[in-house]
């Protein structure tokens, strides 16, 4: 090959000879510091590489809405918008025929009152005696009229006056038996009597000493007291029997007072749930309860005395101790590289980074299989709404923006050698097409 001879004009000469040899050798030096400052540079500073997506940041326990269960006016009461409530708490009423105090204390009343059920007063009812309850009222007579039932079948006494006299009569026979047994034992001695001097008169008759008559006598008041003590145990007999039929009857009468007063507990008991439920189904279909402890906002906008129909969204409730959480669409190129673990930076279309920063965090799942070529990733935010510019975010319905999924960090360096590389890896092919076309067109001119 041919040497190039480089000819530089005049000018340039006299420019070149007038620079003094030591600036030479500053810029030379100058250079060569500026050259290893970017190395180290290039060496120290690390790169982030990422993979951008679409995210979504909701919580992991979704908003609960409030609903309309009914049609009328709307009643709301003390309410502030986004301030926590308890669950349970009452935040407004629908227009209804029952009066809520009254109702809500009869509610008190019947958890109050349910394990002493069967030992009530009428008065402890007495404030829902008027004609105020709409819905409710019917149960509640139910359960008012069987309350009253059992009071008044604690309170009769026929059958204990009956018990009473049975129990008496029962008394009364064991007596007469204990007498008629003493009875008994004093006729047994007479009769023993009776008998030794029944034999002696035998004896002297029929030795001719004692007159006929006499041992006759004797005789007929022997075989008297014999009979006598027979009827003493006919007696006796016949009492137990009366003692066991007495027990029968009153046996039969207490089952009787079991019975009724049983079916009159299982009539109240019945009324008593019917009641309960009735109240439930008023509280569901009136009141504008919050489901769960946590922070409620609006749906719609709401006033009251506005009417609302069933169905309709009144307000939203977000529950306490609930984690935020980002959901991803990754794409599938390059969805290898992406980890459990990793940090993710999440900025959202609604609050521009640039002036309320970005949300931090990492990796906690992803899917096995992609759909529709994306990836499904569960990403955790430790700090929840808190960006990294400290701010706290107000959490809202459509919390979407962009996600950059931090995969790995390279020195700049590494980098700028891989774009190099990458630069002469598309030469290469272009190099050999065109060495190709030439060795075809050389062949074809020889």
């Amino acid at each position: 090959m041919k040497k190039v001879e480089v000819h530089h004009s005049e000018e340039f000469r006299d420019v070149i000879s007038k620079f003094p040899r030591k600036f030479n050798s500053i810029l030379a030096f100058s250079l060569l510091i500026i050259m290893i400052i970017c190395g180290l540079l290039g060496w120290f500073i690390q790169s982030p590489e990422m993979i951008l997506a679409n995210v979504k940041v909701t919580a992991e326990k979704p908003p609960i809405t409030i609903v309309s269960e009914s049609n009328g006016k709307i009643k709301i009461l003390e309410f502030t918008p986004q301030k926590q409530f308890k669950k349970g708490s009452v935040i407004g009423v629908i227009e209804n025929l029952g009066e809520e105090d009254k109702i809500l204390r009869l509610k008190d009343s019947l958890v109050k009152y349910q394990s002493s059920l069967y030992t009530l007063n009428l008065r402890s009812f007495d404030f829902a005696q008027a004609d105020n309850l709409g819905e409710v009222q019917e149960p509640y007579f139910k359960f008012i009229t069987a309350l009253h039932e059992v009071n008044n079948n604690r309170n009769d006494n026929e059958y204990d006056l009956q018990v009473a006299m049975l129990k008496q009569q029962i008394e009364q026979y064991h007596s007469l038996i204990a007498q008629r047994s003493n009875l008994k034992k004093f006729k047994s001695k007479e009769i023993n009597i009776l008998s030794q001097k029944y034999r002696d008169d035998s004896i002297l008759v029929s030795k001719k000493m004692a007159i006929v008559n006499d041992f006759e006598n004797s005789a007929l008041n022997f075989l008297k007291e014999k009979e006598n003590l027979k009827n003493i145990d006919i007696e006796n007999l016949r009492n137990q029997l009366n003692i066991a039929d007495a027990k029968g009857n009153l046996n039969l009468f207490l089952l009787q007072k079991k019975l009724k007063l049983s079916n009159v507990e299982l009539k109240l008991l019945e009324s008593f749930q019917q009641l309960a439920l009735s109240v439930n189904n008023w509280e569901k279909k009136y009141l504008i309860k919050v489901p769960v402890d946590g922070q409620v906002d609006y749906v719609n906008f709401i006033s009251s005395n506005q009417f609302v129909t069933q169905g309709s969204m009144l307000f939203s409730v977000l529950p306490n101790n609930n984690k935020i959480i980002g959901q991803v669409l990754m794409p599938s190129e390059g969805a290898g590289k992406v980890k459990v673990g990793q940090t993710v930076f999440i900025k959202l279309n609604a609050f521009p980074y640039q002036e309320f920063g970005k949300l931090t965090g990492t990796v906690k799942n992803i899917s096995l299989i992609p759909n529709e070529s994306q990836y499904l990733v569960i990403v955790e935010i430790p700090k929840g709404l808190q960006s990294d510019s400290d701010k706290n975010l107000s959490f809202g319905k459509n919390m979407e923006g962009q996600a950059e999924i931090i995969v790995e960090k390279k020195r700049l360096i590494h980098k700028i050698f891989d774009k190099i590389i990458k630069a002469f890896d598309r030469k290469a092919p272009e190099k050999e097409q065109s060495t190709d076309k030439e060795k075809k067109e050389n062949e074809k001119n020889k």
